[in-house]
């Protein structure tokens, strides 16, 4: 086995809210913005991104 190759050592399912935020007025000095949120049925935060940064 190549040692850069990564190993997954553990994985869990697990139920996801996604919360998706429109910030901005469409204007040049407040262009809309798309924020993405991925939150656990138990109130944890578990990540956050930009919407056109989800495909990165």
């Amino acid at each position: 086995m190549n040692e850069f190759e990564p190993v997954v050592e553990r994985a869990e399912l697990q139920q996801v809210i996604r919360v998706e935020h429109v910030i901005g007025k469409g204007t040049v000095d407040s262009p809309v913005r798309k924020v993405v949120q991925f939150w656990t049925t138990d109130g944890i935060l578990i990540g956050e991104k930009g919407i056109n940064e989800l495909n990165k």
